[in-house]
């Protein structure tokens, strides 16, 4: 189900990132993970935690695909491979970090799963600060906000200079 829900979920959520900005699609995904994970750990039904399993998949593809290209917009581009790398180095790591959890330290998943929910709820406040990217604007019409952003990435970029 968490498969099938990751399937819907790219269908539908970078389209709506598209239209009503990766932003709120993005917050919206992770606030979607942090209650069914939460929901999850609590769940005694095995029908609702197929359920929510398919609703942390639905939600992945926000978290992921959506929030990566928020993410692009927002970074230098001189940053972009770092930061890609590490990110996909992290996202890698987490069955290696699973796999010896259960091996070594402890069977119960209830405590390998709540760690994290608790890094996303840190993630959320992260995003709260973040503005939309330049794309956005400009596919809504706010040439002057687009403008604005682009300058500015292009400062960062060192690509134009600030003069006075």
């Amino acid at each position: 189900m968490y498969f099938v829900g990751l399937v819907i979920g790219s269908f539908i959520l970078p389209r709506l990132g598209d239209i009503y900005s990766r932003k709120r699609i993005a917050l919206f995904a992770n606030i979607l993970h942090i209650a069914a994970c939460t929901l999850l750990m609590v769940s005694e039904s095995f029908a609702v935690t197929i359920w929510l399993n398919l609703v942390i998949g639905f939600g992945l593809a926000g978290r992921s695909f959506v929030g990566y290209a928020w993410m692009a917009e927002n970074v230098r581009a001189r940053d972009m491979p770092t930061i890609t790398a590490k990110i996909f180095m992290i996202d890698g790591s987490t069955l290696f970090i699973a796999t010896m959890y259960f091996r070594y330290i402890n069977k119960d998943w209830l405590y390998i799963y709540g760690v994290p929910v608790i890094l996303h709820v840190f993630v959320m406040f992260a995003l709260l600060n973040e503005k939309d990217g330049p794309k956005y604007d400009y596919a809504h019409g706010n040439y002057d906000k687009c403008r604005m952003k682009l300058t500015k990435i292009g400062q960062d970029n060192g690509i134009l200079t600030v003069t006075e």
